[in-house]
């Protein structure tokens, strides 16, 4: 029996899954954290000194915010702000606590025994005074309470039974004094000095007048004479030290064990702030979470682990232990693509058959946090970018909507009790055939019109059809790669027409001293009933390359297009060990178009998930949305342009290049001349007049320019 492997990497979000083999497990940077505090690190802040300390209410449900909490409300930048950790979340947004800092790198204490990793901390909170409706001072029977949700491991990697999530509450320890201050005063070197003395030399010990603390004493620094001024401490001032007390801890364990043990995706928490200790200007909460990395023996699981999401922080007086709802109305997760099986897709190949592309539905999880039944209101729109289409679904009418704890399926709202809202249809985009690309905005809407004060919550998504086809939304939650030499993965896509492949965009998930640039072999290959089958062309001896940037993918572009039909796929074969670790996006499934081979025969993937894996169809050119840009296909200088004989390129930006080919094709893709390119001038003298594209392949990476070859 032969043994196939598949392997799993975690990123931002790690897991461990088995395919008829062991996983495997590398340390990953989270590029997210990492490209967001290179920003953030090149903007001035405000020093913390001119801030106001904050009062009750304090609240934040990680929607609006993005990598980074609000800095408004915390004062520390650990966790992961994002839309895409958590399973079935509360609203659109969680704090994700990993193994990695908020530079997005593991820690640097980062070990097999558990170690404090990422801390999410409140700004200082005036908890010794209430200043609304009237200033009054805060006792216990304000009734203060802490809330929030929390879920471990969400699509991410769980944390073991001794990574624990924590809570703690600060307060003074008025038996542990601390040096606050020391006030000085300006004195007559002759009231410090003894009688006989006219000179105070460097590393003198001057003592403080009898009108100061006698007791207080400084080391001279410089030298003094007799009838100089100098200054010296006067009295010492101690406050009591601030200090933590942990008030609540969850142990890691599954997300299935969890939900097993509570029946809910997430839980919330209720914590009573009663004791007078925490009754004080200076009040901060915390969360925080101990991690712990495998052991150096197994380098190769030495990754991001041990996630935890939490949702909707609630610090706030007159509450209860059974304040446990809210008058929200919210959509989970991001909102979902239009497409039956991509994120995007080329514009020409949705034109050839929309209706086989198209989702006959979509999946909306809409869920209610109030604790009575509400009449709901669902609409979606849609908005042509840079165009003229628009269209409105919002003709279903009203749906009854229980509170989320009185729910089944997971607290959401499904297809039984109201599918003009959880399951509306999916309409078709517009339908312009002077296009090669188009893009849409779709809005969705859910609101409450019961009473007075409307309740609204809103989720957007961006419909691409651009030069490529995608099953990821751009974000890795993971990486997936072989284990062994001579392994291959494909990923499997239907053109509706036939088309031209100029290139594959591929995201390698960057890791620890880039210990994935290992050589493999870009293939394309055609159908054989449902499988990989005979090559149509291999790029030989490439590396995963990155581009600067937040996930911009890097493009393998072929010299010469490759015309398709039908099913075709697009993967690797790896030469080593080494794990390749390709993007994984977690929240789109495409595995049943994912197949591997362990040298032995093609086996469909049973992972969930999509590698970030992107075909360039069609149209030269990378276009492309916010979560899904491009930079690859460069402009390239040539002078002069236009010319009658020849002509040369920007040797400013080929000059770090090893390797430089040239190409030149005429308006319909034929090429016309090709050379491998040194210095000086390209001779174009024998080419007929008219508009040429210019081709630049400096190592891996293509150059392009428009020339106009007059006479």
């Amino acid at each position: 029996m032969s043994i196939r492997r598949i392997i799993l990497f975690g990123f931002s979000l790690l897991f461990t899954l088995t395919i008829h083999a062991q996983e495997m497990l590398e340390l990953q940077f989270n590029e997210a954290v990492k490209q967001a505090a290179k920003q953030l690190d090149e903007k001035p802040t405000r020093s913390v000194q001119d801030e106001e300390p904050l009062s009750l209410p304090v609240f934040d449900d990680f929607s609006t915010s993005k990598v980074y909490p609000n800095p408004m409300i915390w004062e520390d930048r650990d966790v992961f702000v994002n839309k895409n950790a958590a399973y079935r979340s509360v609203n659109t947004g969680t704090a994700t606590f990993d193994a990695v800092d908020d530079k997005g790198v593991p820690y640097i204490d980062a070990d097999w025994i558990p170690f404090e990793a990422d801390h999410l901390t409140s700004k200082t909170i005036r908890l010794d005074s209430i200043f609304e409706p009237f200033p009054k001072e805060v006792t216990a029977e304000d009734s203060i309470y802490l809330s929030f949700f929390y879920q471990p491991q969400g699509v991410g990697n769980a944390p073991e039974p001794w990574d624990t999530l924590v809570v703690e509450f600060n307060y003074y320890d008025y038996e542990d004094l601390i040096l606050a201050d020391v006030d000085s005063i300006i004195v007559l070197s002759d009231d410090v000095m003894a009688a006989d003395q006219d000179t105070i030399f460097p590393s003198d010990t001057i003592y403080s007048p009898e009108s100061c603390d006698p007791n207080l004493f400084m080391i001279s620094v410089d030298t003094v004479f007799r009838g100089e001024n100098i200054l010296v401490p006067c009295h010492e001032y101690y406050e009591p030290s601030l200090k933590w007390n942990q008030v609540w801890h969850a142990e890691g364990m599954k997300l299935e064990e969890f939900k097993q043990a509570y029946g809910r995706n997430f839980v919330q928490v209720i914590l009573p702030v009663t004791d007078t200790m925490y009754f004080h200007k200076d009040f901060k909460f915390r969360f925080m979470n101990y991690a712990s990395i495998a052991n150096e023996i197994n380098t190769a699981y030495r990754s991001n682990v041990d996630q935890w999401n939490v949702d909707y922080v609630f610090l706030d007086e007159n509450r209860s232990k059974g304040d446990t709802t809210y008058r929200v109305l919210s959509f989970s997760e991001s909102a979902p693509s239009f497409l039956k099986h991509y994120q995007v897709m080329p514009y020409r190949q949705y034109l050839a058959g929309a209706t086989v592309s198209s989702k006959t539905a979509l999946e909306m999880y809409i869920t209610n946090l109030d604790k009575v039944e509400r009449n709901t209101f669902y609409k979606y729109t849609i908005d042509q970018v840079n165009g003229d289409y628009s269209f409105t679904y919002g003709t279903a009418g009203n749906c009854n909507l229980k509170p989320s704890y009185l729910m089944e399926n997971e607290g959401f709202q499904n297809c039984d009790d109201c599918a003009q809202h959880a399951c509306p249809p999916a309409k078709l985009f517009a339908l312009d055939f002077a296009l090669d690309t188009a893009a849409f905005v779709v809005k969705h809407y859910i609101s409450d019109s019961s009473d007075t004060e409307i309740i609204v919550d809103s989720s957007i998504y961006h419909q691409g059809f651009y030069n490529y086809f995608a099953y990821d939304d751009g974000t890795p939650e993971a990486g997936i790669g072989m284990s062994e030499s001579g392994n291959k993965l494909a990923a499997q896509f239907t053109l509706n027409v036939a088309d031209t492949l100029r290139g594959v965009q591929m995201y390698f998930n960057r890791t620890v001293n880039d210990a994935n640039a290992q050589f493999f072999d870009l293939i394309v290959w055609r159908d054989n009933n449902g499988q990989p089958g005979e090559e149509a062309f291999r790029l030989q001896s490439m590396k995963p390359r990155w581009e600067d940037g937040l996930y911009h993918f890097y493009s393998y572009v072929f010299d010469e297009p490759i015309i398709l039909s039908g099913n075709f796929y697009v993967g690797m074969e790896q030469f080593n060990s080494t794990n390749l670790n390709i993007g994984f996006d977690r929240n789109n499934d495409a595995s049943e178009r994912i197949f591997y081979n362990d040298n032995q025969g093609w086996y469909t993937s049973t992972i969930q998930g999509a590698p970030m894996i992107r075909p360039m169809i069609g149209p030269e050119g990378i276009y492309g949305i916010n979560d899904a840009q491009v930079r690859s296909l460069t402009a390239i200088n040539i002078y002069p342009n236009p010319t009658t004989g020849q002509f040369s390129l920007d040797q400013q930006v080929l000059q770090e290049s090893n390797h430089i080919s040239l190409s030149i094709h005429n308006m319909f893709g034929a090429k016309v001349h090709q050379q491998i390119y040194t210095q000086g001038p390209v001779d174009v003298s024998k080419l007929s007049p008219g508009m040429y594209t210019v081709r630049v392949l400096a190592d891996d990476r293509l150059y392009m320019a428009k020339v106009l070859i007059s006479r």
